[in-house]
């Protein structure tokens, strides 16, 4: 999966039709491939271990200069 995160929110790349501007030029991408995720400022995104435990999961997002890593922790109910 490719993302962005946009305002703190992870945004998950469209699937089947992409659209974005490389070197001035507009592009229109039907099922891109990873070379035109990068392109468009996409990153693969790296999902942690779900903990176990009782409580609401809180979930993060870290952007590195080459992926987005997701993580989780539990906050205890008391």
């Amino acid at each position: 999966m490719y993302a962005k995160i946009v305002d703190g929110a992870l945004i998950a790349a469209p699937e089947k039709y992409l659209e974005y501007t490389e070197s001035g030029k507009h592009r229109i991408v039907c099922n891109p491939q990873a070379e035109h995720y990068l392109a468009a400022g996409f990153k693969p995104v790296e999902y942690g271990e779900v903990p176990e435990g009782d409580g609401e999961y809180t979930t993060s997002y870290v952007e590195n200069a080459d992926k987005i890593t997701v993580t989780y922790s539990v906050q205890s109910n008391g």
